[in-house]
């Protein structure tokens, strides 16, 4: 396939490459300096490690988080931010639920225009989802995680935002237990978010389809990665490159369409030579052999 398709080819393989971006968004963020993997119990409430700790009480005299390149539909001055955060954490308080920590509520607040019920819904529904993979064992998503379905590039694209590499032939469906493959992609974009630099709070997905084929094609897991990245992750995934996106893959992408929605238009169809696009200088080369 040459350059962007279009109309119903173009869009019959973004999923396909949402299948394999999810399902190995999950295995890519952290640097190569440090284990992608590491043994620790989930945190039910917890989404950024380097928030301290999970508060009991929300500091009004914190500065916030930039939201400038998160493409939210509305901003709202400091006061009624410091509010709305407040508001809901008396929600969560009221309800007897874990109280998630500031970061976490200021962004579903803003992902959904800072209508606290609306965000209580959503945030809480994230969090009963992590909740239930608490117990997941930890070997058998680092066994998941070995299998180099999906890394987390060293360097930053020229936008500064964090690249998660995808190898869609290497994900095989029931190949493990789809809860450890749940808690793999929690545990990985918990670090995504966690090593994101100061004015950058979202990611770049490529997912390499080169080698796709019927195995890798697993329907109920792009189902999961859908509500990872627009439900319990909103907003976190800026775009996607589906880089030689075979034919095959279109029929799992009409299963999935309707899913999409809006968030079709975060994908885009490219060649393997036009990835160097994404990047400055001496960065595109090192890329390209890496990608290779």
């Amino acid at each position: 396939m040459g350059g962007r398709p279009s109309g119903v080819e173009l869009k019959d393989f973004v999923f396909g490459c949402l299948c394999g971006i999810f399902t190995m968004a999950a295995f890519v963020l952290s640097s190569t300096s440090n284990p992608l993997f590491r043994s620790r119990k989930a945190s039910a409430t917890c989404m950024r490690r380097n928030v301290p700790k999970c508060v009991a009480e929300v500091d009004v005299n914190r500065e916030g988080l930039d939201l400038s390149k998160a493409d939210f539909p509305i901003f709202v001055d400091r006061d009624e931010r410091v509010k709305a955060v407040k508001n809901l954490s008396q929600k969560f308080h009221e309800n007897g639920r874990p109280l998630p920590d500031v970061e976490t509520m200021e962004w579903f607040l803003a992902d959904r225009r800072y209508d606290v019920e609306k965000s209580y819904e959503k945030l809480g529904g994230m969090l009963k989802w992590r909740e239930a993979l608490v117990e997941v064992p930890d070997d058998s998503v680092e066994r998941e995680y070995h299998t180099g379905k999906a890394y987390l590039y060293p360097e930053p694209d020229k936008h500064g935002r964090k690249v998660l590499i995808v190898r869609a032939s290497k994900h095989v469906t029931n190949q493990f237990p789809f809860e450890s493959s749940e808690r793999l992609i929690q545990k990985m974009m918990d670090d995504a978010v966690d090593e994101m630099t100061d004015g950058t709070e979202t990611i770049l997905g490529v997912v390499d389809m080169r080698g796709f084929a019927m195995k890798n094609s697993d329907v109920k897991l792009a189902q999961l990665l859908v509500d990872v990245f627009f439900t319990y992750y909103p907003r976190r995934l800026s775009e996607l490159l589906v880089v030689d996106a075979p034919l095959v893959f279109q029929p799992m992408w009409q299963v999935i369409k309707p899913l999409l929605k809006k968030y079709s238009a975060l994908v885009r169809f490219v060649r393997k030579d036009q990835l160097n696009e994404h990047f400055d200088g001496a960065s595109a080369k090192r890329f390209m052999a890496d990608f290779d």
